[in-house]
């Protein structure tokens, strides 16, 4: 009897870990707004017709100054905590050193930012005209030998620029590192607590985490096939498994691989598929020094409905940060978890999500503190959550 009891209550518990039970709110601290427009202290997102740029605008926040990469402004523009614009980097031209014709150019697509100490990180993209040189198409996993069939080539056409402190550039990084050959599609950039460079690429065949000195010297690199260095579930039979994210731990050497399965439903007579249905999502943490997985955690579910909770990143090597969508499909949730899944809290960031057209967000990795650009119609908002509070109470 004893021993069906303790059985009974091991099963509420791992069902308690598996849902948050209620949701608090968490304050929002509106910093400051930039109008919408093409003054160095304006964020460029509308075409004059006002239809909406497709250029990535994102946002770093460090020792409380915001860093903003503006893409359709090609600039990045760094503010204090009042709004005040102290640094603009918008390059008349492009150093010798990075590929280029002859013509002057400014950022050609600025994405993805990240900040070290001295210096500041952003993705571009080389000129249109050199993406399609032979050395920057990777055609060893084709499936076609069609030369001008790009969609089943590997292209290799983004880079990493270097600024110092000055807002002066100082060289820009490739796969081998300094001046190397352009990366595939770069997911995401990261900056780590030594302050190494982190870059993300992903492919169709492959995604690959790059490892760089501050100054761009190459470390090292890892490469994730798609096909056979997947964790797979305990009944793997007609599965099917989909990375969502990488995020590398900015403090201890590992990577987080943010996995989705699927299974697909069979048809019993012919054997076609009748439909893919989701079975669960899951975080493995793949150990870069051992190049092995050593871990994994179940993704918490939406208590409210069967909402979809997606990492945002880690901090502190031992907290995960995921965020969703509300059941309305508007308002925005934040959920923390520790490493081994189990859940702190849910907190409902109080976004005017109804009227927002374009956000990204970001997570101090040490701190946890989650700050926004929060874009409308009519002005980009900077808005902060001070997150970083609940870790405090929780450590106690």
């Amino acid at each position: 009897m004893k021993k069906y009891v303790l059985s009974i209550l091991i099963i509420i518990l791992l069902a308690s870990c598996s849902k948050i039970q209620s949701v608090t709110n968490v304050r929002k601290d509106d910093m400051f707004t930039l109008s919408i427009g093409n003054m160095d202290e304006e964020l460029d997102f509308f075409s004059r017709d006002g239809i909406a740029f497709s250029l990535k605008s994102d946002i770093f926040m460090k020792d409380g100054f915001f860093y903003i990469a503006n893409g359709n402004g090609k600039k990045i523009m760094k503010f204090n905590s009042f709004g005040n614009l102290l640094k603009k980097i918008s390059p008349a031209r492009q150093s010798e050193t990075a590929p280029k014709d002859d013509s002057s150019w400014s950022f050609n697509e600025p994405g993805n930012i990240a900040v070290s100490k001295d210096f500041t990180f952003i993705e571009d993209t080389v000129e249109y005209n050199l993406s399609f040189r032979d050395e920057y198409i990777d055609t060893t996993k084709d499936t076609t030998k069609d030369a001008t069939d790009y969609e089943s080539h590997i292209l290799n056409n983004k880079i990493v620029s270097i600024f110092n402190e000055n807002g002066d550039y100082i060289n820009y990084i490739g796969q081998e590192g300094l001046g190397g050959k352009p990366f595939p599609f770069i997911n995401n950039i990261f900056t780590d607590i030594k302050d190494r460079l982190i870059v993300i690429t992903q492919t169709t065949f492959f995604w690959t985490v790059y490892r760089y000195t501050q100054t761009g010297e190459f470390i090292d690199s890892f490469e994730i096939n798609l096909e056979n260095n997947l964790p797979s579930l305990e009944n793997s039979e007609n599965t099917i498994t989909q990375i969502d994210s990488i995020i590398p731990d900015r403090v201890n050497d590992r990577i987080l691989v943010e996995l989705t399965f699927y299974r697909k439903v069979l048809n019993e007579n012919t054997g076609d598929i009748v439909s893919i249905n989701q079975i669960k999502s899951r975080v493995y943490y793949y150990d870069l020094k051992t190049r092995s997985y050593i871990s994994w955690m179940e993704i918490p579910k939406k208590n409210d409905y069967n909402g979809q909770n997606v990492l945002l990143d880690i901090v502190n090597g031992k907290y995960l940060y995921f965020i969703s969508l509300g059941k309305d499909g508007l308002s925005q949730f934040l959920t923390i978890t520790n490493e081994n899944g189990y859940p702190i809290g849910e907190y409902n960031l109080n976004t005017d999500s109804a009227n927002i057209i374009y956000s990204s967000f970001y997570v101090t990795p040490i701190d946890g503190i989650v700050t926004a650009l929060l874009c409308t119609k009519y002005a980009g908002g900077i808005s902060m959550w001070r997150t970083d509070k609940i870790l405090e109470e929780d450590s106690k």
